[in-house]
């Protein structure tokens, strides 16, 4: 962006950069007024919440697991049961 301010074409700048004149023109809209050490703070901020993101999702993912989890164990406590119920009914079915 100080070559956009250097009074040099948008579309050189954006050349040389390897970006699109729109992303060039959204980060100038963004970030144009800021000076280093507020745009150092504006990342920081950024990526703090993005890290905000990622921990709440993994949160979410382990609670999901964990209810999973406890599923299991409680079908497995109460499949025993329905086992033999159901093997008590096989052989009275097909008898002695």
């Amino acid at each position: 962006m100080k070559q956009g301010a250097d009074r040099i074409q948008v579309a050189e700048v954006c050349r040389r950069a390897g970006i699109s004149q729109a992303t060039y023109l959204n980060w100038k809209k963004k970030r144009g007024g800021l000076r280093p050490i507020r745009m150092n703070r504006l990342k920081q901020v950024e990526d703090d919440s993005t890290l905000r993101t990622l921990v709440a999702d993994l949160s979410l993912d382990k609670e999901m697991l964990r209810d999973v989890i406890r599923q299991k164990r409680n079908e497995s406590r109460i499949r025993p049961g329905l086992k033999s119920t159901m093997d008590e009914r096989s052989g009275a079915c097909h008898g002695p």
